[in-house]
């Protein structure tokens, strides 16, 4: 993944998942929750 391609971002409703690339590239719910929160530590 690469940062020119983050616009073929889009959520996939039926799993939950931040998917790229037409679904080649894929991140499950969880590790987005993890990194938000791990992020948010950040910001406070």
């Amino acid at each position: 993944m690469s940062l020119n391609r983050l616009d073929t971002a889009k959520i996939d409703n039926e799993w939950g998942c931040l998917e790229f690339n037409n679904g080649l590239i894929d991140i499950e719910p969880k590790t987005l929750y993890k990194y938000c929160l791990s992020n948010m530590k950040n910001i406070e």
